[in-house]
């Protein structure tokens, strides 16, 4: 699944191509991904005008106006959905047909959606999704946090200044710590809880613990404020390099452009099962566990 850094990525991307743009047409290729697409989709999004694309947390958030109205249309990627942007294009009626010229790597029969965009950098988006696990909304951009329900109950992200080794240790571990027979859970699965910290998943967490040279099964409350100065600076450095690197193509995953990104080759224990620790002067080697249904890998002479 896409975590932050593709998400990221994607959201650069599309905010550069697509301020500015008006929705010329939308057609929608079956009635619902994950969940049934919003009442009115194709409708309310027709002749609006996109104002720009932020991101919160594995969301990506298209900000458009449209008769004085503020919408944002909501887009998760689920595990193997894909928006890609083709640029200058006379888009046709079937214009997934023609991507994988133009190397975006569509399968036009799995376009779930199809948009034809005006003015500025006009051309053509397309959502495709094999799994179909992605979905959609469409939100009051004049009251996103009480209209969109699905972006309430998320944590802090973590690029943003709020995370740091003091909001880690006394927000998190020591509140964990203080409740009846909660200090046993991994620092891990805190990690991965998307109310605590929003946007990370199994890679970046995973690389993370490993540059913090942190068993990702050690017990919340066996971690110290040192461990949570290392744990959040090390998943900072990492998500900040996945960015640059375009993000992880591990196997669905394409940038806005249907370009691969290449983190997944400066990966340092996710998928090394066997492989020698990459850290200097270190003999272990990379070991694999399950938590919670995800694989997880460490150095084997990193203790629990």
């Amino acid at each position: 699944m896409p975590e932050l850094p593709e998400v990221e990525t994607i959201r650069q991307y599309l905010d550069t191509c697509l301020s500015g743009c008006s929705v010329a047409r939308v057609r929608l290729a079956r009635s619902d991904l994950r969940f049934p697409f919003p009442q009115g989709f194709a409708e309310r999004l027709t002749g609006a005008r996109i104002i720009g694309v932020s991101r919160r947390a594995k969301y990506l958030l298209i900000a458009c106006e449209k008769e004085g109205r503020k919408i944002v249309w909501l887009v998760h990627l689920g595990m193997s959905g894909r928006i890609l942007w083709r640029a200058g294009e006379h888009s046709g009626e079937h214009s997934g047909e023609h991507s994988g010229e133009q190397g975006l790597g569509i399968n036009h029969r799995h376009v779930c959606v199809d948009m034809k965009m005006a003015n500025g950098d006009s051309g053509v988006l397309c959502y495709d999704d094999a799994r179909r696990f992605g979905f959609m909304d469409l939100c009051n951009g004049d009251a996103m946090e009480n209209d969109c329900q699905r972006l309430q109950k998320l944590g802090i992200e973590p690029l943003s200044n709020l995370f740091n080794g003091e909001w880690l240790w006394r927000s998190v571990i020591c509140a964990i710590c203080n409740r009846r027979n909660s200090g046993g859970r991994s620092i891990k699965d805190i990690l991965m809880d998307q109310g605590y910290v929003a946007g990370l998943g199994n890679i970046y967490v995973t690389e993370g613990l490993w540059h913090a040279r942190i068993h990702p099964m050690r017990a919340v409350k066996d971690i110290n404020l040192d461990d949570c100065e290392r744990i959040t600076r090390d998943i900072r450095k990492v998500l900040r390099k996945a960015i640059e690197a375009g993000g992880s193509s591990l196997k669905d995953y394409r940038r806005g452009d249907g370009s691969t990104g290449y983190f997944q080759l400066k990966l340092r224990a996710y998928g090394r099962t066997n492989e020698d620790c990459l850290r200097k002067g270190c003999d272990g080697k990379i070991n694999k566990i399950i938590i919670g249904g995800r694989s997880s890998y460490f150095c084997s002479n990193v203790a629990k």
